[in-house]
């Protein structure tokens, strides 16, 4: 009777596979044993030392310290610049006040006779400056001539006043003016024609008509000097003078 044996081959597989897992086990066992480093967190912010601490605390005192005294500094100029400011008013305040004084005292000063006297003055330089005006106005006009009488258009331009004008001079003195510089109408409307001024270059010319002007009458034109309105009046006050005289 044979007996059964068990292949060899299959033996050596299991005793090899056994050594495998024993050398597996022990190569596990000693990782295990090593010291693993933690993972590191990037969320997470490093730690700082208590020596940073303490120098990034002594920078924020510093800067504290320095903005104090800027502070100060500034407290300081104000304070300066508020007393200049005193100081300046109370000067002006004391001129003032001077100059108050000093007035009071020239008005009190001064007497009825004296403020009568200085009155007069004025009054004197006053009638001495309107003679003066009316001098400068009055030579002004010395190249010009007055007509009045000649009738006036609703709507009338300067040439048409002009042309009027020298109508007038030609239809009476049998004469055409070649000087004429300008000629217009001067007042406001009224029921009557206004007056016309009219200016001329050659006074030869101006004195021939003004001379001739007694060929005007028997019409409704009248020629006349253009006086100023002072020299109007005076003039009409001596005529008044002279008829009461007759």
């Amino acid at each position: 009777m044979s007996t059964y044996k068990k292949p060899e081959s299959k033996n050596k597989n299991g005793q090899q596979q056994k050594t495998k897992t024993k050398e597996m086990d022990e190569e596990i066992r000693v990782l295990s044993r090593i010291p693993r480093s933690p993972l590191a967190n990037p969320n997470k912010r490093p730690a700082t030392s208590p020596l940073s601490a303490v120098h990034e605390e002594t920078g924020i005192r510093d800067l504290l310290l320095e903005i104090n005294a800027n502070i100060k500094s500034l407290d300081t100029r104000m304070s300066k610049i508020e007393d200049k400011v005193d100081t300046w008013k109370g000067v002006v305040d004391e001129r003032l006040e001077k100059i108050e004084s000093v007035l009071e005292h020239q008005v009190e000063k001064l007497q009825p006779a004296q403020l009568e006297e200085n009155f007069g003055q004025l009054h004197n330089n006053l009638d001495f400056l309107r003679g003066k005006i009316d001098a400068l106005e009055s030579y002004s006009r010395r190249s010009n001539l007055v007509f009045k009488g000649i009738q006036e258009d609703i709507k009338e331009s300067w040439e048409k006043t002009e042309e009027k004008a020298i109508a007038e001079v030609k239809s009476h003195l049998d004469m055409e003016p070649k000087s004429i510089a300008r000629a217009h109408r001067v007042g406001t409307r009224g029921k009557g024609p206004r007056p016309i001024i009219v200016k001329f270059e050659s006074e030869k010319e101006r004195r021939g008509i003004l001379f001739n002007r007694t060929k005007f009458k028997g019409s409704e034109v009248f020629v006349d000097e253009d006086y100023t309105k002072e020299i109007r009046q005076n003039r009409y006050h001596l005529l008044q003078e002279a008829k009461k005289c007759r």
